[in-house]
């Protein structure tokens, strides 16, 4: 497990506009979801609920750069599988690749 600072890692604005492209359709889905099953954003407003989304994938995007530093810059085929499974996740994965 890699145990890394994360506010350490900075991503700049483009970074995180590029990850949250899609935030709001899932902002709108956790609402909707949320009238049904009221688990997590029972409650909870649209912008609420916005925001945690457009955090959370941050915070996964700097992990991933955690992984790729403690990799000595590489990012290992195991996190690269996994990295295939939903389009946010290869595009955190395409920027993480590109990112020095």
């Amino acid at each position: 497990m890699v145990k890394c600072n994360l506010d350490s890692i900075e991503v700049s604005t483009w970074e995180r506009t590029l990850i949250n492209a899609c935030a709001a359709q899932d902002a709108l889905y956790y609402r909707l979801r949320a009238s049904v099953h009221p688990r997590r954003y029972g409650g909870c407003s649209f912008a609420e609920i916005f925001d945690d989304v457009c955090d959370r994938r941050v915070k996964r995007y700097q992990k991933l750069l955690a992984i790729k530093r403690s990799n000595h810059g590489e990012i290992p085929d195991r996190i690269v599988r996994c990295c295939f499974s939903s389009p946010c996740d290869y595009t955190r994965l395409i920027l993480a690749s590109l990112r020095n």
